[in-house]
Parts: structure tokens; sequence; C-alpha cells
């Protein structure tokens, strides 16, 4: 078994998800950093509150499980391992590291920033935002107290940010790295079930942890390559993570009403952007920001602290404290009063979509496809199409089956060999497993007849027979 704390140098934290998690001395070291306990004041799921009132717990202790979840995982490989000559403590102890840092680039709002960001045409996202962070705020910290070298930080970042998960990424060390980042890794299974447990809607975020953690393998392909496996008698149990995925985000990431919030959030930021410092960093321009980033300079070190200054609460202050002297932030006064936008229309785009790549990649063609819909409707109210974050859901090329008869496969492979029944039910099931996103049409007033012109609209310049689902 790996073990990388002593009882007597470890602390024991109480977890409504996993009811006990150990951290040893050193980590306890690194989570009492300023970037790590920054994340108390960084929400999981931001909006989510204004319908589901539980839903106020933190990126902090989602980090925590993630790390726990990463030793759990580490232990069933390791017992169930044959390969020789593999460092299990120092490899799971930075893999356990990748997983306390992978959230600490998050900024206020969490993705809803990046939208913030992408409304001023700034490719910048907090996977970035984290490398930047553990390179170059944390990286002393954790060379001191981990004693670790240069490409120890480097590995550590990679792992952080998801960037090590195909087969052979990295070099032969870091072999773990899918446990923080892959198609099936700890993230998700921490955050569906935390996410589902404060929301209330465990019917919807349940999944069998257990079963997956005990039936992932360490394996060695042909070529010597180490990669990380699951056993076939578990496949059902990736069905229900990527079934379950899919309800959380219909039900709760990409509720209209939350949908509605991070829109408004994202509007007064803008508004408020030459009034909040940590904001009017963003208006020097993306080739600003870029070079910035690209550079090494005192310049970067005092973005990155302006940066670590901004989260959830600092934000809704100042932006509070401005709508009490600024008229064009009243919008904060309807934030409080939960009067959100409303909705008109919604359709799941999957991401082979023409008209979906087009509203991505264009904001100009964006707002000429509102005008549009605004024109046919023959209405005066805003319209606004809200396209979230991108999401990616399981892809089945990237997940591997362990079968007795015929060794490894790609889950594609292995679905294809189920039957013609099962598959004609999973193939339904599988076009859930890829990329999509649930677009929004959003307006300023609650008249239904208004509402209902925009949505007639919205049909006719949104829907594609070929590549939409109505929901």
């Amino acid at each position: 078994m790996v073990v990388i704390f002593d009882s007597s140098e470890s602390d024991i934290l109480r977890d409504p998800v996993h009811n006990y998690i150990i951290v040893n001395k050193k980590e306890k070291k690194l989570i009492d950093t300023e970037p790590v306990q920054r994340l108390r004041y960084l929400k999981q799921t931001p909006s989510a509150s204004f319908v589901y009132p539980g839903a106020n717990h933190t990126r902090f202790e989602h980090s925590l499980g993630v790390c726990h979840l990463v030793g759990k995982i580490a232990n069933s490989l390791e017992n169930s391992s044959s390969i020789p000559n593999l460092h299990w403590k120092e490899d799971v102890q930075k893999a356990r590291i990748a997983a306390l840092l992978h959230d600490v680039g998050h900024g206020p709002f969490s993705h809803t920033f990046e939208s913030f960001l992408k409304m001023l045409n700034i490719e910048l996202n907090h996977q970035k935002m984290t490398q930047l962070i553990i390179e170059k705020c944390l990286a002393k910290e954790i060379k001191q107290i981990f004693g670790l070298q240069d490409e120890d930080v480097q590995d550590i970042s990679k792992m952080a940010v998801g960037e090590i998960m195909a087969v052979g990424d990295g070099g032969p060390g870091l072999y773990l790295a899918p446990m923080v980042g892959s198609q099936i890794d700890a993230d998700k299974m921490d955050f569906l079930q935390r996410d589902a447990l404060h929301t209330g809607t465990t019917e919807y975020g349940s999944i069998d942890v257990e079963r997956l953690v005990l039936n992932l393998r360490l394996i060695e392909d042909d070529k010597g390559v180490k990669k990380i496996g699951i056993l076939d008698r578990a496949a059902f149990a990736i069905e229900s993570l990527f079934l379950s995925r899919y309800h959380m985000y219909r039900a709760v990431y990409y509720h209209r009403t939350a949908r509605s919030f991070d829109l408004m959030l994202c509007d007064a930021m803008i508004k408020a952007i030459e009034g909040i410092p940590g904001l009017k960093r963003f208006t020097e321009g993306a080739s600003k920001i870029k070079k910035l980033i690209e550079n090494e300079s005192d310049e970067l070190e005092n973005f990155l602290s302006d940066y670590l200054l901004m989260d959830d609460y600092s934000m809704m202050s100042e932006l509070n404290k401005l709508a009490k002297k600024d008229e064009k932030l009243k919008i904060m006064n309807k934030i409080r009063n939960r009067e959100h936008y409303r909705h008109a229309y919604d359709t799941i785009f999957f991401l082979d979509s023409p008209l979906l790549a087009e509203l991505l990649g264009d904001p100009v063609k964006k707002a000429e496809k509102e005008e549009k819909i605004k024109s046919t409707a023959k209405v005066s109210n805003m319209v606004r199409i809200d396209i979230p974050y991108e999401i990616v859901m399981l892809d089945h090329s990237q997940i591997t089956i362990i079968n007795d008869e015929e060794g490894q496969m790609t889950l594609d492979r292995y679905l294809s060999g189920l039957g013609e029944e099962k598959m004609r039910i999973l193939s339904h099931l599988s076009k859930f497993g890829k990329r999509f996103l649930i677009v929004n049409v959003f307006t300023d007033t609650g008249d239904k007849e208004v509402r209902r012109k925009i949505k007639d609209a919205s049909i006719e310049h949104l829907w594609d027979s070929r590549t939409n689902l109505h929901i």
C-alpha cells in the first residue's frame, strides 16, 4: 500500500462526501499557502445557489476531495499491479500535489470569469492561470516543502491541468497523471458527488465511485508504455458516470436560471471594468495580456498578485459598492433581488455543428445573429444568445477497457461487441459522451408574448436538424 503520511504527522479532516480525508504534514503546509486558502472564497457552483440554496460549497473542499481520491485510486492501482520498479511513494505524492492545486487558477465566479474574458476577446482560461500560479507563485514552496526539483514542478503543473492524458505523455514517471485529469478521474468523481449533495440533486449525480476505483488497473501496452485502464466488469459504472454528468449539467450547471445569473455577472463585470483594479488590467487587450504572460518580468508577478486578490466575495463587494454610485451598474440591484434575465429558448448543440462553430468563433457573427432574431421577432427588447463554457463529456476512444479474453481495447471497440440490442441503446446514450453545449436565448422582459416571438425567431435562426437536439 502507498504510504505518504505518518499518523503522528498528519491531519484528519471531516468531509461530507468522503467522511474522513487525511493529509500529511507537508501537504498541510501547502494547503496553508495563500493560493490554496483563496479557494475557500471561490464557490464551486457560483450561480447555482440562486436555484439550489444549499450550493454554497467551495473549490477548497473539492480540491481536498480530489487529493483524497487520488490517494485512494493509487492504493487500488498499487495493490493490483505487478509492474516492477515503480517509485510509488514519490509519484503518488506528486499526483496528490497536482490534485490539491488543480483549481488554483480559477477567477472570481469560476467559469463565469472565463466567459467575461471571452467577451473581451481574451483567450485566457483557468488552466493557464493554474499553471502560472504553480510555476511562478508556488514553485519555491513546493520545492522546499517536498524536496522536489524544477522539473518536478513542471510535471505537477502539467498534471494539474490535464495536459498529461494520452498514452506516453510526459515520460515514464507520470503514469499516474490520468488520476488527476482524464476521462475517468478523481476530479469528476468528486465534483459530481459533492455538487449533487449540496444542491440536493443526489438522484442525478449518483455514481458508483467504489466500483470505478476498485476496477482501475495500471497496465502496459505492447510498447511498454504504462497507462490506466478499467476492467470490463465496471463498464456500466462508466456509463453511469457519463449519464450522471449529463444529468448534472442539465439540472444544475446549465440550469437556465443559473446561466441567466452567470450572464448578468458577466455584464456587471464588463460595466465595472474601469472601476475595479483587478478587472481594469484586462482592458489592456488580448495582445498585451498574452505578451505579459509569455515574458518573465516583475509585471507578471504583479499581475498574478492582483489576480489572487480577486475572489467571489471581494468581487461582489466591489460590484455592490460601485452600484451605489454608478447608474449603469443597477444590474447589481437586480441580482441582489433575484430579478434575472428571462429565458426564451434553448437547444443542444453538438460540437460538430457548423452553426455552433460560427457562434463560438466570431463574436461579431454572434451579435449579428442576435440582431436577426430581434428583427424577425419584431421586438425592441434585449436578445442575448448565451453560450456557456465548453464542456467535454466522456470520450470513448480515450478509455481503455481490460477484457480477460481480448486484452486491452478502447471503450468504442468494447461497445461494438455488446450485441445489437445493447448497442442500439448505448448508441443513443453515447451521443451524450460527446462534446456538447446547451445554448440559451435570454431577454429582459417577462412578457410571455414577447418571449414567444423571440422563441419562434430563435428556432428559425438557431435550429439545424442535422446537429441540434430539442430539450
